[in-house]
């Protein structure tokens, strides 16, 4: 039996109390991780059923609320079950080892007789003859929670019916029905309906959103007006139902296309190359270093093109801006009372952050204090990182100061969702690798330098707020420029810049820049989509140059016990995709062939954050007049699983989102304007081209568990790109991977 450190969100919610209530034959509890769409909420309810004996009728996930839940700050960084899960499964341990302890102290004799062998059956103990000693209905539950507290991962779970198997995802019955699931299905009584008004600029221009306005009630003038509401550059009209909401939305459109004019300034081309990013103002941190280095970052700096000598590698690896164009629009509703509450409902990620952004932005206004703002989580459109559901958030509450006492609802556009929401932020990788002069082979030192905004603005977490709305008020401050997460949350910029292999140098910078033309903040993978990118390709380029095998050069880097699960993925994968045969095989060959296709394999690894879960990556690419991504292999080890078809259909979407990415995605502006307001303009991955993909997941149930929301998805981009280079021989250094970026790879080899 193993014994573990509390968390430090068990350690700030010491009580069972705060995690898990019974009553009625029933348990109910109560995550601070909230659902968007990863399965979270079913695979807690599977803890508490393994640990507890119950059935998952008997349980409840109550969903995250700032007035019941535990402040587990925000759902991110594949941590919602290292955190939370790690916490709901020790709350019920240590139920059990009560209600078990409290029969031995009640039936001493009888519990020696039977040598102290137990079942438990829907949250009834009883002795193997039958003899019932309790329920956990009996026991009072508010104890504080030990520092020495044993927690024992589920090799073998209480609940022999659910053991190793994967529940059922609870969410998708009301899904399915077309039952009201999310926050865009919510009505309440006398619910008004609320646009905002925004232009394509950051910042909508007051005179032009008044004369856009008055243009479109001008049109109808049989029409009663909406309440229309000014405070600053924030605007917004209200509406009765939603029809008139979209009768109006359809004028106001009309009349912004014809009056609202987009800046003049054109494309700028330096900021659509990414060489703006060296330019810009920045302050240096060094991340990690190992070994002698002299400066190295000025000579990099303004060097266009790779290049390499026999022992020197050189080359720069840039990604650009990104959106989450999220499918469903960003919504929320909110409900003020005066001197009472201010009630938000939100698909927020982090509720707890959002409503302390809500008071900084509003408190004065309403003379509320902060717990007097209670946010709620409903589920909405799923996102990983930060898109405008905290935005969308802060426009309800604003509106509804206006209207005490009536629900209000605002769903954004489709422009606004792909335009105003935060975006990933553009970034350059330059790495430099030296090799060493013994055969075989071997990379001695690696310098990785990076530039970029910083990429978390999440409410919370700065002295004034962070949310779009809030910047707009007559009394508003600018939005503050985006930070990184602190090493011990794995970085920003810096994710995954530190290579997992072994170099006897080591130097990793980054640069974060210090004004922020376009709002950036949290992207699934964060800095990891850049920086795996630039770490794989490099050492595919390497091994490319030394005519060896990209899993041979990988692997003599990973050499020794620290990297036996790294090492471990990489041997799985390269079994299921058949890697060292794919050469080989006439059959497919000769097919690709009579399709006049190029196929190409790629290779890439990374482990998360560099303390989560391995993953490696195999990717099979078609090259015709555009890339074609035909199968994906994963081999993933997250430690002990909870949910197999949870974490299948986490890696999954992860392999799909990032093939688009790879593919296809990028954000375009001019000046302040965004230039991607609807799909033609910023296309996803259609269906027709998802790939075949294929999961191999490592058999580590003696390990803790690791999330599996985001190891994937660097390293799917990182071999996608490996696998086109391995077709044109000749490295890729941008994404995405459209036909002018394989052309301009293949002009500058």
């Amino acid at each position: 039996m193993q014994i573990y450190e509390l968390s430090s969100n068990l350690k700030q919610h010491p009580l069972i109390g705060q995690w898990l209530r019974f009553f009625m034959a029933q348990a109910e509890i109560f995550p601070g991780k909230v659902e968007i769409g990863q399965g979270i909420v079913t695979a807690m309810v599977q803890i508490a059923c393994e640990e507890l004996g119950l059935s998952p009728d008997q349980i409840e996930a109550r969903p995250a609320s700032t007035a019941t839940s535990p402040n587990e700050s925000i759902t991110s960084g594949s941590l919602s079950i290292q955190e939370c899960g790690f916490a709901i499964r020790h709350v019920c341990t240590l139920a059990r080892s009560m209600l078990i302890a409290s029969a031995k102290r009640r039936y001493p004799e009888l519990w020696n007789l039977h040598q102290g062998k137990y079942r438990l059956d829907r949250g009834r103990l009883y002795l193997l003859d039958g003899t019932e000693l309790g329920t956990y209905w009996d026991e009072p539950f508010a104890s504080t929670l030990s520092t020495q507290s044993c927690l024992t991962f589920a090799s073998e779970p209480l609940h022999k019916e659910g053991a190793q198997q994967s529940l059922a995802r609870l969410d998708f019955p009301s899904k399915f029905t077309g039952k009201a699931a999310f926050i865009q299905d919510m009505r309440l009584p006398d619910m008004r309906f609320c646009l905002v008004l925004r232009g394509p600029a950051q910042k909508a221009q007051l005179a032009r959103v008044r004369k856009a306005l008055e243009s479109a009630t001008a049109l109808r003038p049989e029409d009663l007006l909406p309440e229309l509401l000014v405070d600053g550059e924030f605007a917004s009209f209200t509406c009765a139902s939603l029809l008139e909401l979209a009768r109006y939305q359809r004028l106001v459109d009309q009349a912004i296309a014809r009056d609202l004019l987009v800046p003049s300034e054109p494309l700028n081309n330096h900021r659509a190359s990414n060489d703006w990013l060296v330019e810009a103002p920045s302050e240096r941190s060094e991340v990690f270093k190992k070994g002698d280095f002299q400066e190295v970052s000025v000579a990099l700096k303004y060097r266009k093109h790779s290049g390499h000598s026999d022992a020197v590698f050189e080359a720069s690896f840039d990604k650009p801006w990104l959106s989450h164009a999220s499918i469903g629009l960003s919504c929320a509703v909110a409900c003020y009372q005066p001197g009472e509450s201010m009630q938000v409902w939100t698909h927020s990620q982090g509720i707890f952050n959002l409503r302390a952004d809500l008071f900084l932005a509003l408190g004065v206004r309403c003379t509320l204090n902060e717990a007097q703002f209670v946010v709620q989580h409903v589920e909405g459109a799923g996102c990983y990182g930060h898109n405008g559901a905290d935005d969308v958030a802060f426009d309800a509450a604003r509106i509804a100061l206006s209207c005490p006492g009536v629900p209000v609802r605002v769903q954004w556009t489709r422009a606004q969702e792909l335009a105003c929401a935060p975006f990933s932020p553009a970034m350059r990788v330059k790495v430099r690798a030296t090799l060493s002069s013994d055969s075989p082979l071997r990379v001695r030192s690696w310098t990785h330098t990076v530039w970029s905004n910083g990429h978390s603005l999440r409410p919370g977490r700065a002295p004034t707020p962070t949310l779009l709305g809030s910047s707009e008020l007559a009394d508003g401050s600018a939005l503050p420029v985006s930070i990184n997460a602190a090493p011990a949350m794995g970085y920003g910029a810096e994710r995954n810049a530190q290579p997992l292999y072994m170099f006897d140098e080591l130097l990793i910078e980054n640069y974060r820049l210090t004004e922020m033309p376009i709002r950036s903040s949290a992207f699934r993978g964060l800095g990891a989509i850049a920086n795996v990118f630039a770490i794989e390709s490099m050492m595919d380029q390497i091994a490319r140059y030394l005519k060896e095998d990209p899993l041979e050069f990988r692997l003599r880097h990973l050499e020794g016990k620290e990297h036996e699960r790294a090492r471990s993925v990489l041997l799985q994968v390269a079994t299921a995709s058949a890697w060292k045969d794919r050469h080989t095989n006439n059959e497919a060959a000769a097919c690709d062939a009579l399709l006049g296709a190029s196929v190409g394999y790629g290779l890439a690894f990374a482990r998360y954050k560099n303390t989560g879960a391995w993953c490696a990556v195999v990717a099979k690419v078609e090259l015709t007049e555009r890339v074609k991504v035909r199968q994906i292999w994963i081999a993933a080890d997250l430690g002990h699983v909870v949910n197999e078809n949870g974490v299948r259909n986490q890696l999954e979407g992860a392999a799909i989102q990032s093939t688009s990415i790879a593919l296809l995605e990028c954000a375009r502006y001019a000046g302040n304007a965004r230039h991607s307001p609807s799909w033609e303009d910023y296309p996803i991955l259609k269906f027709s081209d998802v790939p075949v993909i294929e999961i191999v997941l490592m058999d580590r149930n003696d390990h803790p568990s690791l999330g599996a929301g985001e190891p994937a998805t660097a390293p799917v981009i990182a071999a996608i790109a490996n696998a086109v280079a391995s077709v044109i021989g000749t490295t890729i250094h941008s994404l995405p991977l459209t036909p002018e970026t394989i052309a301009k790879a293949i002009e500058l080899s």
